[in-house]
């Protein structure tokens, strides 16, 4: 693998001074633990410290070696290294019909592309608005393939649901 040395110190100039400072501190201290034979773990969190695109940057790390162990919450496991493959397509959400306070920035609203079995699955496991769907596939819109980042709709929500540690509040339970 041939490094772009110019990539990197054009990314980083454009880095305030302490930031400059800490990723280099940072570098420091992983080649000083990987020089001694130690392994580096990336603890993080969701909301600000991990974002769309960071988790592909973790995984190159790891398939190179630097980074051995990553740790996190259920939340980054759901939203962002769920999605990191997921085909959407993205639509404008108050065109639909969606109450914009519900939408995120943009206003677009997105549906996982997914067969018909795959969305016969999720019904298995949880309600879903089958019209919206409908209206989704026959909108207009953009199909992108997210590398990370929230799910669409509905296989975020099921992810979410997924990963309660309870079963979900419809439907039977395994005590009926």
């Amino acid at each position: 693998m041939q490094i772009d040395r110019t990539a990197i110190e054009t990314i980083a100039q454009q880095l305030e001074p302490e930031m400059r400072s800490r990723a280099e501190a940072a570098a420091d201290k992983i080649v000083e633990i990987k020089n001694r034979g130690g392994k580096v773990a990336v603890v993080t969190g969701s909301g600000p410290n991990i974002h769309e695109g960071v988790t592909t940057l973790i995984a190159e790390l790891m398939r190179l070696g630097i980074v051995d162990a990553v740790t996190t919450s259920s939340a980054v496991v759901a939203h962002e290294m769920g999605g990191t493959l997921d085909k959407v397509k993205r639509c404008d959400g108050v065109a639909l019909g969606l109450d914009p306070k519900i939408l995120p920035k943009g206003g677009e609203f997105e549906l996982t592309l997914m067969s018909d079995a795959d969305l016969e699955a999720i019904a298995r496991d949880m309600p879903l608005d089958c019209g919206l769907i409908g209206e989704l596939r026959a909108a207009e819109g953009k199909t992108i393939i997210k590398a990370a980042g929230n799910l669409g709709y509905p296989m975020g929500l099921w992810l979410e649901h997924f990963s309660w540690e309870r079963p979900p509040a419809w439907g039977p339970t395994s005590a009926q």
